[in-house]
């Protein structure tokens, strides 16, 4: 018998009958357990009218006058529903979109970026660096915490506690008697700079971590309580920032989708046959 390879195609003829035929005989081989269709679709992207950029603009004049003039801005990026959170705490460039990192070091503290479009992302944006420090991307510390039936107790027993390892007393001994172990334990800045919210008490222990020397005893109200603090080490000393980023997408009103909608509405009942799409 010869190859089929050995065969020309010219000499080859296959009529519709013999592919019908040839297709019933196998066609269980095509059967799918899920059904399926074949769709087609138009797809309209809506995009921001000249109305809709010149109001994002005028709202965002206003947020550049508030930022600049803030000292806390927390409110004013709380309001403006940016899609960037204001921690208030010294965090590294890779907590923040790249395009606002990218500003940052060429920043005075203290002052108020321009509003700038970015076509990445199709944002406005303004950024107020309010601070710029070195300080350790990880701390190695240990806490002793401190309950009482009021405030002032718990104060009285805090002082206790740092004026007895002040006067040599052995740190773990003392936690141990409070029914704590007051072991080691590490922080890393990537432990707390992508979060979306801080209260006051952990951004007190943060900034206590960042910025106490080693072995120095610190003393922070935590609420009803308070907490002994040491830091034992600090490594690989990096530039933090305390940024505040009011990013927000480029959109269209309700208003510009209805026109783009009723438009696309009445070219649909203009043309009901997919061929005519």
């Amino acid at each position: 018998f010869p190859y089929y390879s050995d065969i020309q195609d010219d000499k080859v003829k296959i009529s519709e009958s013999d592919l019908k035929a040839k297709y019933d005989e196998i066609k269980a081989r095509f059967k799918q357990p899920v059904e399926s269709r074949d769709i087609k679709f138009v797809d309209i992207e809506v995009q921001a009218s000249n109305a809709d950029r010149a109001a994002l603009n005028k709202e965002f004049a206003g947020y550049h006058s508030q930022l600049a003039a803030a000292a806390d801005p927390t409110e004013v990026v709380r309001k403006s529903a940016s899609t960037v959170a204001y921690l208030g705490i010294p965090v590294s460039k890779d907590a923040f979109p790249r395009d606002i990192a990218a500003q940052l070091d060429s920043m005075a503290v203290g002052s108020t970026s321009a509003v700038k479009a970015n076509a990445g992302d199709n944002t406005l944006n303004i950024v107020k660096l309010v601070a710029k420090q070195e300080l350790p991307d990880s701390v190695q510390y240990r806490v002793i915490q401190v309950a009482a039936n009021s405030v002032a107790e718990a104060k009285t027993k805090a002082d206790s506690i740092q004026g007895a390892i002040a006067g040599g007393a052995d740190f773990e001994a003392i936690a141990k008697k409070y029914g704590q172990t007051g072991d080691k334990a590490w922080m890393t800045t990537k432990q707390y700079e992508y979060a979306q919210s801080m209260d006051k008490d952990n951004k007190t222990f943060i900034n206590t971590l960042n910025t106490a020397a080693v072995n120095s005893l610190n003393q922070l109200q935590l609420g009803q309580g308070y907490v002994v603090l040491q830091v034992l080490d600090r490594k690989a000393m990096v530039s933090k920032y305390t940024a505040a980023v009011i990013k927000k997408p480029i959109d269209f009103s309700q208003g510009t989708y209805r026109t783009a909608y009723n438009k696309f509405s009445s070219f649909v009942s203009a043309n009901p046959k997919s061929e005519d799409l």
